[in-house]
């Protein structure tokens, strides 16, 4: 007897196996298995593949007719030939050919379906019908959660067809089939928008990428519609136009890092700008997809906080400094600006800390340090001791240690400034004469048709006339520099970028792109500028007061007072009085109002000699003079050769007197 062998699919190789022994009824150890397609999972029921065996089950020795009358029994066998099934018998008492389904045909016996195994003979009315599905194009809509976004998914028809495989004559035949699929883009852009339109997307819609999603059709997401995102406002804000904190200065190179300033002390002048407040920005709506509208935040006005030195402008959109001084920013949530007339140092002036510049007041609460500049607008008051350095205050300067090898000016600022008004006036005059007689000379050759009115043949013009005047120019600048240089005084900016600005217009002439006359009509509105802050500028006594001074220089525009140890070999000029409790030895005196020294020169020769001026309405009184001290009053002047006591020199009807006290307290009057 042959052997039998069936091709059987199933969802897996094992359940085809398990498929076989039940149809062929045999044991495990009697089936041999060939896998002919392991088979493949398919996703969502879509490409999909069963796995395919054939399953042989060898025959046993069969017992052998050999009587010719008797016919043989012979199973029935069925075959599938170009894409038709044919069933062959049984004859005898073999055993009709079992046919079994496969997924993808319909297989009808005598008209019905059958779903399972079925014994099918050669008499039967046998039909397999194959099947077609059709999975319909789809498309998806998903709106972003912001609503700023719309993308679709395309996907196409897909089409699949079933036809059957081929098998040679079995008596168990599973039937096979071979899958064909197929694919139509069948969706338009009508249909995408129809679907957009279902979702209540209108807005923004990107054709071109709706057109890309059609003919592409991968079911990949794209974004094909676009809101206008909404643009928030900005708040109100305030731009403070001042640092609070000293500035540590940065030195390019090196070798030329001055060790001695370190640092910028920020301060201001009276009138100068202190904050502005910007207006809110409003934002700018935007839109989704949907067409629906988006609000931009409110924005919010900013309001200036001002105290102590700063007053708000009418218009209430800028802080302005009502007297000079520190500004300083308080406050976390709504800080405020207030103008500190007084900067506290908390230790000694030295390399470290720099030198010190402030345009208000100054207290040290440390001492000056050799070689180093300390100057201020307001006063300058210093706890400790000042030795080998230079002050200089537009008020007081207060020492209450000791004063030794300095140099200490006070007071005097508004002359010094007066000093500067004639060269302003001057330079501005200059100026204001270039600026009339260019446009004069202009505006003539111009009604003559001699020149174009163009800023080139302007500017020609300017620079001959600059080139006439050049040197006078140039000149006065330097004046007004150099007046500058004598002191260390914390001028702003624009005081001193004047006159270089000058000097620049005057030295760097030629064919410019920009209008020259613009930029004397700018340099004269700055020296304006510069006339209103000097004459805003007020008097301040300009006193000096220390305990003790060697080897000093002092100037004082008002008095000078020695508290304690007097003075020796120091120079002092004061615009009023002078005062030396206790010994001023080896030095001079120069004063507009009197002077009071408990003890003047030296009792031996020791190189003690005081020399006195003071005006002619002052008075000079000494408690003690020794010789070789000299006084000057008005134009009179005395030399004295002893030892005195309570000495009183003036001027009298043009005559010098001085009087004094002889021994035995006689009272003496001399008259020069």
């Amino acid at each position: 007897m042959e052997n039998k062998e069936i091709v059987i699919q199933g969802r897996t190789v094992e359940e085809a196996r398990l498929m076989a022994a039940k149809l062929l009824q045999a044991e495990e150890g009697q089936l041999r298995i060939e896998v002919l397609d392991e088979g493949r999972r398919g996703f969502l029921g879509l490409f999909g593949r069963p796995a395919t065996i054939r399953a042989i089950l060898e025959s046993k020795p069969t017992r052998v007719y050999r009587e010719r009358d008797i016919e043989p029994d012979v199973d029935g066998m069925a075959e599938v030939k170009s894409g038709v099934l044919r069933v062959y018998g049984p004859r005898g008492r073999g055993q009709a050919a079992v046919i079994i389904p496969t997924p993808g045909v319909i297989l009808r016996v005598n008209g019905v379906a059958v779903s399972g195994p079925r014994r099918i003979r050669e008499q039967e009315e046998v039909e397999v019908e194959p099947l077609e599905e059709v999975h319909p194009a789809g498309i998806e809509v998903e709106v972003s959660a912001n609503g700023f976004t719309a993308s679709v998914k395309v996907t196409p028809q897909v089409t699949v067809r079933y036809e059957l495989v081929d098998q040679k004559a079995q008596n168990i035949l599973q039937l096979l089939t071979r899958r064909y699929e197929e694919s139509a883009k069948v969706i338009t852009v009508a249909d995408v928008e129809a679907a957009l339109r279902a979702r209540g997307v209108t807005f923004g819609l990107d054709r071109e990428e709706i057109l890309r999603a059609v003919t592409i059709a991968d079911g990949a997401a794209r974004v094909v519609a676009r809101g206008k995102p909404v643009q928030e406002g900005r708040d109100g804000w305030v731009e403070y136009l001042f640092n609070s904190e000293p500035v540590e200065i940065v030195y390019e190179d090196d070798k030329n890092v001055n060790y001695w300033e370190r640092y910028i002390i920020p301060s201001v002048t009276e009138g100068e700008v202190l904050a502005v407040v910007h207006p809110p920005v409003p934002g700018i709506p935007g839109r989704k997809v949907t067409g629906e509208p988006v609000m931009p935040a409110p924005v919010r006005e900013a309001s200036l906080r001002v105290k102590d030195g700063v007053v708000i402008s009418d218009d209430g959109r800028r802080a302005i400094a009502a007297v000079a001084g520190r500004p300083v920013l308080e406050g976390y949530r709504q800080p405020y600006i207030k103008i500190v007339k007084l900067m506290v140092h908390p230790c000694d002036v030295d390399i470290r800390s720099g030198n010190l510049s402030f345009g208000g007041d100054l207290l040290i609460l440390g001492s000056v340090k050799e070689g180093m500049r300390v100057s201020a607008h307001g006063n300058v008051t210093v706890m400790g001791n000042i030795a080998g350095a230079v002050i200089q205050a537009g008020g007081r300067v207060v020492c209450r240690g000791r004063l030794i090898n300095s140099r200490v000016r006070a007071g005097g600022l508004k002359s010094f400034y007066n000093r500067l008004a004639p060269l302003l006036d001057d330079l501005g005059r200059r100026l204001d004469e270039l600026i009339k007689e260019t446009t004069r000379i202009h505006q003539y050759t111009v009604d003559r048709r001699k020149i174009r009115s163009s800023d080139l043949d302007l500017n020609r013009m300017i620079t001959l006339l600059i080139e006439r005047k050049k040197k006078e120019i140039i000149e006065l600048a330097n004046k007004y520099a150099a007046a500058l240089d004598e002191t260390d005084l914390p001028f702003p900016p624009a005081v001193r970028e004047f006159a270089l600005g000058i000097k620049n217009l005057a030295v760097v002439l030629g064919n410019r792109e920009s209008s020259i006359k613009e930029e004397l009509e700018s340099m004269l509105k700055k020296k304006e500028e510069i006339d209103f802050l000097l004459d805003s500028i007020p008097e301040q006594p300009g006193d000096i007061l220390c305990s003790y001074a060697q080897n000093c220089v002092l100037d004082a525009g008002g008095s000078i007072t020695l508290t304690d140890a007097g003075g020796y070999y120091s120079t002092l000029t004061a615009g009023k009085q002078v005062r030396v409790r206790g010994v001023f030895r080896g030095g001079e005196i120069s004063a507009l109002g009197n002077v009071y020294i408990d003890e003047a020169g030296s009792p031996g020769l020791t190189g003690g000699k005081v020399k006195i001026r003071v005006a002619e309405q002052a008075v000079v009184n000494i408690r003690k003079v020794y010789p070789e001290t000299t006084i000057q009053v008005g134009g009179r002047s005395c030399r004295f050769d002893k030892e005195e006591s309570y000495v009183k020199v003036f001027l009298k009807d043009d005559a010098l007197k001085i009087e004094s006290l002889e021994e035995g307290n006689h009272h003496r009057i001399v008259t020069f």
